[in-house]
């Protein structure tokens, strides 16, 4: 995002991405917000089942969404279906897992056990 790449094939996106992202059109000025976005985000933790990976921030950094990841011909690569699934976005650019769609979520689970969920899908740390 930072050097304004916005090719929907980029070797970074799972094959799905690809598909998706070849009707989208992304423009320098967004590129640009999520390349400060993600420098503001301390990454609280990586995890690892099988083959898909949650990298996640601190649950009080409500504007840095996870991303999922799946690993594709033994590369690990944005799932950004998932993604766009799963995570939702308020007024105020702070996430929160879809409760319409959590059963989505749940192969992703293992990622967020020392978190819960409120009743609108925020992450809090669990006590």
């Amino acid at each position: 995002m930072d050097m304004r790449d916005g090719r929907p094939d980029l070797p970074i996106y799972s094959k799905d991405t690809i598909k998706m992202l070849r009707n989208w059109t992304v423009t320098p000025a967004q590129m640009d917000s999520v390349a400060k976005e993600k420098t503001q985000c301390h990454i609280d933790k990586s995890s690892v089942s099988g083959n898909i990976a949650v990298v996640r921030y601190n649950v009080k950094e409500r504007e840095c969404a996870p991303y999922f990841l799946i690993k594709e011909d033994g590369d690990w690569k944005l799932n950004l279906i998932m993604m766009q699934k799963t995570i939702r976005f308020n007024h105020n650019n702070l996430w929160h897992f879809d409760t319409k769609n959590l059963s989505a979520v749940e192969p992703y689970n293992f990622a967020f056990s020392d978190w819960k969920l409120d009743k609108y899908g925020y992450p809090h740390q669990s006590r």
